[in-house]
């Protein structure tokens, strides 16, 4: 599925000289993984999502490694005591530490600010994590992980796979 243009960061793109001859041209095979950070077969979801989406779009692939390290710094147990605050904080915190980000930054980003006469307040990611969500339920997601290759969902691939698994499917999928 093609991304908006603003989550290009999310795009990771392996090119081999044999088969591409410039960076412009499109990869051969595309694999696209919907994973929940909080979840520990991926290793309250839409906590962590929006720092994902926004303010680290350079660096993505090195802060979804730090998120699923720190996973259980976020489960609900080491939540539940905090407000969604709270937990934003923690994380514009990872991120500074992290990728280096500005953390008073990526906390306006995330912060819901309390708003008068009981409004449904939203942070400044809500839209892009909506987006998302709408990608993730049009190619059929229900759960995570899930892994769609060439834009078919691969009902095979699950959360127990090894690194073995991979290689054989990678082996017997891609030529």
């Amino acid at each position: 599925m093609a991304l908006p243009p603003k989550f290009k960061g999310h795009r990771l793109v392996f090119t081999d000289d044999a088969t591409t001859t410039s960076p412009s041209d499109p990869p051969p095979h595309t694999l696209e993984f919907y994973l929940d950070y909080v979840c520990p077969f991926s290793a309250s979801p839409s906590t962590l999502h929006p720092l994902t989406l926004r303010g680290v779009s350079d660096r993505f692939w090195v802060f979804i490694s730090d998120l699923f390290t720190h996973q259980t710094a976020f489960f609900d147990e080491a939540v539940a005591g905090e407000t969604r605050n709270a937990t934003y904080l923690r994380l514009a915190k990872l991120a500074r530490e992290s990728v280096g980000v500005d953390e008073d930054e990526m906390y306006q980003l995330l912060e819901v600010k309390q708003l008068d006469g009981g409004k449904n307040a939203r942070n400044k990611v809500t839209a892009d994590v909506k987006t998302v969500v709408k990608m993730a339920r049009l190619t059929g997601v229900h759960v995570t992980p899930t892994v769609l290759f060439n834009g078919v969902v691969v009902a095979e691939i699950g959360s127990a796979w090894t690194g073995e698994d991979w290689e054989q499917w990678l082996d017997s999928n891609i030529p």
